[in-house]
C-alpha cells in the first residue's frame, strides 16, 4: 500500500522581482523633493566621490502633492521628473547607478502634504475644521493639545488605495527603471495619542487585511522591489503585519537604524523601538528607553534565522548626528553617537540588511561623521567626500561606505 502523505500547501512561487541589493543614497531632500537642479547637484558630488560605483544607486522623495496633481489622475509633473532623472543618470560616467522613490505620506509628525482634490474631501477621511481635513490631519493635537500633527490618514482604507494607486501608475509607466519604491515611508506609527482614529489596531488592518494596501502594493506593481517602513506600530500588530508583507514579498525597512547599546559613551543613547522588534526584545520608553531583550511573542527577522525575508537599513543624521546629541564623542564624529562602525554597521551586519540606505537630513544640514571640523554647513553634500577609510580612521562617511560591503544575505530576499 502506498504512503499517503498529508498535504503541504506549497509556498507561493517566487516572482520575478530583482532586489537592488547595495549602498543606496537618498539625496534631494527628505520630507519633499527639492527639485532636480538640488537633485542632479547632490548626485554629482557622490559620484564624483565615488568612481568606483560603491554607491548603486540615488533615491528621491517626494510628498502627495508632488506625485499627484491638484486634479485626481494628473500624473505630468513626476512623469517628467522622473524621466529626466533617468536622463540624467544615464548619462553619468562610471558604473551605471540605479533610481529609488519613496513617497512621504509621513507618520513622524514634521510635515505633509496631498493632493488638493484629497484635502477636506470626505472620502479620504473626516473633515472638522481646523484639524481634520480628509486626507490630511494637521495642526495641533486634538488629544493632548500640545503636539503638532501632519499626517495622511493611514488608517483610511481609501486614501491608502490611492497612495498605491500612486506607485501602479509610475510602475506602468517606468517599469524596472524605477529599481525600488518605498510607498510606506518615514516612520508609520501609531498616532492614537495624537489623533485617536489612528490607532496601531486600525492601521493594521488597513496596511494588513486581505484587499489592503499592502495587496494593493504587490498586484499593481508584481514584479517591483517594494520596501516599507512600519516603525513604530504596537509590537502586538506585529505579526499581522509581516505575515501580510511576507505573502506579498516586500521588504521591511527600519528607519532610523541604531543599535541597542549607549552608543554616544555617556548617559545618553540613542536608542529606536523598531529595532527591538527584528531581534526579539521591547523598549521601555521613547524615545531613549532602557533595552529589554527576549521579549515575549515577537519576530526574529533576521535572515541568518532561515525564511530569508529581505531586510532594508535606513541610516540618517539622527544616527550619525545631528544637534539633539552629544557633542564630546569618539570616534570621529562632531555630532553624533559616532558609533557607526562599533555599533550600527555590526548591527546592519548581524541583520543582514541586504539594502542599507544612507540620507541627510537637509532640514538640519550635514552632521555626518567627518574627520573635518565643520564651523558652517557645507552646500549640499560637499562633505561626503573620501577619507582615508579603515576599522578605525574610517574617513567620511563615502569614505566608510566604500569600505564596507553591503552583507551578503545568508538565505535569498524571499521564502523560496
Amino acid at each position: 500500500m502506498p504512503l499517503i502523505l498529508p498535504y503541504v500547501t506549497p509556498p507561493p512561487p517566487l516572482p520575478n522581482i530583482v532586489v537592488p541589493t547595495g549602498h543606496w543614497m537618498e539625496v534631494g531632500g527628505v520630507n519633499n523633493f527639492h527639485g532636480l537642479s538640488d537633485w542632479e547637484t547632490n548626485v554629482n558630488l557622490i559620484v564624483n566621490a565615488d568612481p568606483q560605483g560603491a554607491v548603486v544607486g540615488f533615491i528621491a522623495v517626494f510628498s502627495g502633492n508632488q506625485i499627484e496633481g491638484a486634479t485626481q489622475g494628473d500624473y505630468s509633473s513626476i512623469s517628467s521628473t522622473i524621466n529626466s532623472m533617468l536622463t540624467f543618470l544615464a548619462g553619468l560616467s562610471g558604473p551605471p547607478r540605479k533610481l529609488g522613490i519613496a513617497f512621504n505620506i509621513t507618520g513622524n509628525g514634521a510635515t505633509a502634504n496631498v493632493p488638493a482634490y484629497m484635502l477636506n474631501n470626505p472620502t479620504y477621511g473626516k473633515v472638522l475644521a481646523p484639524f481634520y481635513q480628509g486626507a490630511l490631519v494637521s495642526g495641533t493635537s486634538p488629544v493632548n493639545g500640545t503636539d503638532t500633527v501632519h499626517t495622511m490618514r493611514y488608517d483610511n482604507l481609501a486614501t491608502m488605495s490611492q497612495v498605491a494607486t500612486w506607485n501602479t501608475t509610475l510602475y506602468n509607466e517606468f517599469g524596472s527603471d524605477i529599481a525600488l519604491s518605498i510607498p510606506l515611508y518615514s516612520e508609520a506609527q501609531n498616532f492614537s495619542n495624537e489623533v485617536a482614529e489612528m490607532t496601531s489596531a486600525a492601521m493594521t488592518a488597513t496596511f494588513a487585511n486581505t484587499g489592503g494596501f499592502f495587496d494593493q502594493l504587490r498586484a499593481g506593481a508584481p514584479t517591483q522591489c517594494i520596501l516599507h517602513s512600519l516603525s513604530f506600530m504596537n509590537q502586538s500588530d506585529f505579526p499581522v503585519l509581516m505575515a501580510a508583507s511576507d505573502r506579498n514579498f516586500l521588504i521591511p525597512m527600519v528607519y532610523d537604524f541604531t543599535n541597542e547599546v549607549n552608543v554616544s559613551g555617556r548617559s545618553f543613547h540613542k536608542l529606536v523601538t523598531t529595532n527591538a522588534v527584528w531581534k526579539g526584545g521591547s523598549y521601555s520608553s521613547l524615545p531613549n528607553g532602557t533595552f529589554v531583550p527576549n521579549y515575549p511573542g515577537l519576530i526574529d527577522r533576521r535572515q541568518l534565522s532561515g525564511g530569508g525575508r529581505g531586510f532594508a537599513a535606513h541610516i540618517g543624521e539622527d544616527e550619525l548626528g545631528n544637534s539633539r546629541t552629544p557633542t564630546a564623542v569618539v570616534p570621529p564624529a562632531l555630532v553624533g553617537d559616532g558609533a557607526l562602525n562599533t555599533a550600527i554597521w555590526p548591527f546592519v551586519q548581524e541583520m543582514e540588511a541586504c539594502i542599507v540606505i544612507w540620507y541627510k537630513n537637509a532640514a538640519a544640514g550635514p552632521r555626518c561623521n567627518t574627520t573635518a571640523p565643520i564651523t558652517s554647513p557645507p552646500a549640499n553634500y560637499a562633505d561626503y567626500s573620501t577619507g582615508s577609510p579603515g576599522p578605525n580612521n574610517w574617513g567620511t562617511l563615502l569614505g566608510f561606505i566604500q569600505a564596507v560591503t553591503v552583507p551578503a544575505p545568508g538565505q535569498p530576499p524571499f521564502f523560496a
